[in-house]
């Protein structure tokens, strides 16, 4: 164990992995990482470049927090501070769990929410991508290495992007006209949005997130043979030859 790996770590969550995990990785090894698995290049005079995608900005609509006897009266509830049944936190919770166990590789930086000592809070924040602990390495206060040993997160942030649509799963799609209710919304475990800049229809909105889950998640597994089927796969027809007898 070295200064910046903490005694208490993940096990100690309850997150349980095989993955190999780089404990607060200051910036060289980050970007040395970052390079090395193609998440990003070096430019001109050193700068990491990397490809963010088409949304950067925060996703306002996707915001939740749990609706509980914690929360229900210091939160004000609205457009921006959706509600999240505790089951469904629960369920969630669950399945990022079972994500993080399937990892191979774990970045996890621990760092300080705030400046002042008095105030500031301990935030332990789990990426899989190396370029994303560099960045949240930049956006918190690095506590100092002689700080890491006995770090103890009062919160945890996981950070999947790759998480997908879970292998079982039902789906609830709104009406055409109107929206799924706030009860509703609040018992879902993901809330899956189709950016757009007219108005779909259900059918076609069904048709989209299906179509995601299988691109997702791959084609459907190869059919069995029944007895007395093909003992192959059909010769397929492209460039076979065809003839027309005329009697």
């Amino acid at each position: 164990m070295t200064d910046r790996v903490p005694r208490s770590g993940l096990d100690a969550q309850g997150i349980a992995t095989g993955a190999e995990i780089f404990w607060n990785l200051t910036t060289a090894p980050l970007v040395e990482h970052a390079v090395r698995r193609g998440e990003g290049l070096l430019a001109k005079d050193g700068p990491l470049v990397v490809h963010t995608g088409k949304h950067t900005g925060r996703s306002a609509q996707d915001k939740f927090t749990v609706r509980d006897e914690l929360t229900e009266s210091v939160i004000w509830w609205n457009k921006g501070n959706k509600p999240m049944d505790p089951d469904a936190f629960d369920r969630l919770h669950q399945d990022f769990l079972a994500a993080l166990g399937e990892k191979k590789n774990l970045y996890v930086q621990d760092l300080f929410g705030g400046s002042q000592p008095e105030h500031r809070v301990r935030v332990r924040v789990i990426n899989e991508l190396a370029w994303h602990s560099l960045f949240i390495r930049t956006l918190l206060v690095r506590p100092e290495e002689s700080e890491l040993a006995g770090f103890e997160p009062e919160f945890t942030i996981v950070d999947l992007p790759s998480f997908r649509h879970p292998l079982r799963a039902a789906y609830v799609l709104g009406p055409e006209q109107g929206a799924l209710s706030p009860q509703l919304l609040a018992r879902c475990q993901h809330v899956v949005r189709i950016p757009s800049s007219f108005c779909i229809n259900l059918a076609m909105a069904g048709a989209i997130v299906m179509y995601d889950r299988v691109r997702c998640l791959g084609r459907f597994p190869p059919r069995p043979l029944s007895e007395g089927g093909p003992a192959g796969a059909p010769t397929p027809m492209r460039g076979r030859k065809m003839g027309r007898h005329q009697g």
